[in-house]
């Protein structure tokens, strides 16, 4: 079965506790580059730059 979905998740470790952030666009599916649906055998490669704000939420 191809993959047709692929969810980023963003957490952010403060104090020592991973904080859930939410990203504009959690489907890497869409504007990330990869080509889906995703061959289940294949290998692929997804990288994302995200800003580092001085406070959150924004």
């Amino acid at each position: 079965e191809n993959i047709s979905q692929v969810k980023s998740i963003v957490h952010g470790v403060l104090n020592g506790i991973p904080i859930p952030f939410p990203l504009h666009q959690p489907n890497a599916c869409t504007d990330s580059g990869l080509q889906c649906p995703l061959a289940k055998s294949g290998t692929y490669t997804y990288k994302a730059t995200l800003p580092i704000e001085k406070q959150y939420p924004k």
